[in-house]
This record gives structure tokens, C-alpha cells and sequence, in this order.
């Protein structure tokens, strides 16, 4: 579990909920709280890679299941009128709050949980309600700078796999390859990721050096950018949309933080 922890008003929800809307059906939103109390909801990760949370307060201390669910141990679970049957869930928990005394200051729980202290003050003059939506309607193109991004530290075809290493090997992969792997996968359509691991490997990729980050877009990604959306011409002269660069600026230490926690 990765425990994103700071004030309110802070980004912390907008960061979650965009991640639940570029990954589809392979993330989820549900509350913990009621995965806690009724083991039917847990039925809601199978099939899973990443599961988002936002709770005020956890009302837990250390039961067996909140330590089956951050730890990947066996959980049980109920499907309508059905027997219980037990199951493992191969599935990242990202948990937003601004409260998390319910920890009890154990090695155990120092193995599973990695506390992400977010200090991402917004102030209210410059918040922007509809940044979401903004967001969502440019994830190909955020997807495709980060992947671009990141092409010298991957593998020429990126293997389906859970296994976070495999997209660690350095091979020399140059941006053909990784747009042709985009292509063949369909990213452009919905299927953004496949596992959990390309999850944090977008982060990875979006915190590299600013050297490693030039990117221009291709005609065919164009279009994500939407008709109406600002554009405007960064320092090294590449055309990057306007909340593109907001979202790499105001998340980019959060998400440096989160991805190398996961590492």
C-alpha cells in the first residue's frame, strides 16, 4: 500500500481519480473502510491492478484483513448468497488522507505501507475544477510524451508482464520502438496499461531529467490534445499542451516520490 499523506486541498484526489480513469477496468475506487466490514465489496478487485482510496480516517488498527489486503496474503470472499472462498489480490493500494494515527508504529507495518508525505499547496486562486476532466481528455498524449520520455530505458517490445524489472533493463530502445508499441497495443483507444507495473513505470518516466523529457508530438496524437486545448511552446522549443505542462509541474515530486517507493 502506498499511503499518500497531506493537508487538504492539496491535489491528492485529483491525482487518484485520474489514474482510476486512464486504467479503466484495471483500477477501481472503493473505500477500505467498507472492504473492512463486508467481505462481498472485495469482490470488486478481482481482476484488478490498482485500487484507489480516499478516506478521512482508517478505522482499523491492525486486523487480519487490512494486513491480507496490503500485503497480498489470502483474503476471503463472498459473492452474493454464494459459500465465502479465498482469494489473493495481485493489486496496488493507493490510499489519499489527511489522517493516519490508525497505524500502529509496528515493522510490519513499516514492510507494507510506505507513507508518502504530499506537500502540493494549491492556492485557491489558481485551482481549477474542471483540471480533471482536462486531464482525462489528454491522457493519450501525457501517456505517449512519458513512454516517448522514457524509450532509452526499456526493452525494444515491452513484455505483458507483472515483473517490474523487465521494463528496467536498458536496451538501448529508441521512440520508433515505442511508439510502434503503442500502435500494436492500442494505447490510443483505452487500453493504457497493462499491469501494474507500467503504472509506475509512466511515473518513472515522468520524472527523468529535463534532458530526457524533449518530446514532440506525432501527427496522429495531435488530435488527443483536443481543438480547444491551450498549446504553447516550452524552452526547448517543443509544442506541449498547456495542462500537460501543468500536470507534469504540480505532480511531478509526488509522483518522483511515489515511484521510487514502489522500486
Amino acid at each position: 500500500m502506498l499511503l499518500i499523506y497531506g493537508p487538504m486541498d492539496t491535489g491528492k484526489s485529483v491525482l487518484l481519480n485520474f489514474i482510476t480513469n486512464i486504467m479503466g477496468n484495471l483500477a477501481c475506487q472503493l473505500s477500505i473502510n467498507n472492504i473492512l466490514k463486508s467481505p462481498i465489496i472485495a469482490n470488486n478487485l478481482l481482476g484488478r491492478r490498482v485500487a484507489c482510496s480516499s478516506e478521512s480516517v482508517l478505522r482499523t488498527k491492525d486486523s487480519p484483513k487490512f494486513r491480507a489486503l496490503v500485503s497480498g496474503e489470502e483474503l476471503s470472499v463472498k459473492i452474493l448468497y454464494q459459500s465465502e472462498f479465498t482469494t489473493k489480490h495481485d493489486v496496488v493500494f493507493l490510499m489519499a488522507t489527511n489522517e493516519f494515527s490508525f497505524l500502529e508504529n509496528s515493522e510490519e507495518n513499516a514492510k507494507r505501507i510506505r507513507v508518502i508525505n504530499w506537500d502540493n499547496s494549491i492556492p485557491k486562486e489558481k485551482m481549477d475544477f474542471k483540471f480533471l476532466d482536462k486531464l482525462t481528455q489528454e491522457a493519450p498524449a501525457i501517456i505517449v510524451k512519458c513512454l516517448r520520455s522514457y524509450a532509452t530505458y526499456i526493452e525494444q517490445r515491452l513484455p505483458i508482464t507483472n515483473s517490474t524489472n523487465e521494463y528496467m533493463k536498458r536496451s538501448g530502445c529508441n521512440s520508433n520502438h515505442v511508439l510502434n508499441w503503442i500502435e500494436e497495443n492500442n494505447i490510443t483507444k483505452g487500453s493504457y496499461f497493462c499491469t501494474t507495473s507500467t503504472l509506475f513505470f509512466l511515473y518513472r518516466a515522468m520524472t527523468l531529467d529535463k534532458q530526457m523529457n524533449k518530446f514532440e508530438f506525432g501527427r496522429k496524437f495531435k488530435s488527443s490534445m483536443g481543438d480547444t486545448a491551450a498549446k504553447e511552446s516550452d524552452q526547448r522549443g517543443y509544442m506541449v499542451s498547456k495542462n500537460v505542462r501543468e500536470f507534469e509541474v504540480r505532480y511531478s515530486d509526488a509522483i518522483r516520490t511515489i515511484s521510487n517507493s514502489y522500486y
